[in-house]
């Protein structure tokens, strides 16, 4: 992969992404503070913006493609190190990632972890 191919890919990816933070910021208002909930999803769909486009552009799967498939799937023969794949994966951890912190606080400040303590106040 030659590297101003990637770095074209990188800076629309970069434009994509700040569109959508831009709208998605200004439409919803997520407070910065780690804290909300709202702040983890604004970020995770921060890195769903960059990262689900990036892919894409890497894959080098041409954008007619993408939109118009072919039901007949065409058979691929992958290797195990194919840095496309990779990055794939990467994405996908850094998307669910913010995803899982949120659910995991969200469990953890529940009264269920805290019931003697509300007891207490009842």
């Amino acid at each position: 992969m030659d590297k101003k191919r990637l770095v074209r890919n990188i800076i629309l990816s970069a434009l994509i992404d700040i569109f959508v933070i831009t709208v998605g910021y200004y439409a919803v208002l997520p407070p910065l503070n780690p804290q909300a909930p709202e702040f983890w999803t604004a970020l995770a769909v921060a890195i769903g913006a960059f990262g689900i486009p990036f892919a894409f552009l890497q894959s080098g799967v041409p954008l007619h493609d993408i939109l118009v498939s072919d039901p007949r799937p065409k058979k691929k023969s992958r290797k195990a190190g194919d840095p496309s794949k990779k990055r794939t994966v990467i994405v996908t951890v850094l998307t669910v990632l913010p995803i899982a912190v949120m659910l995991i606080g969200q469990l953890i400040s529940s009264s269920a972890f805290h019931a003697t303590a509300y007891a207490g106040i009842i």
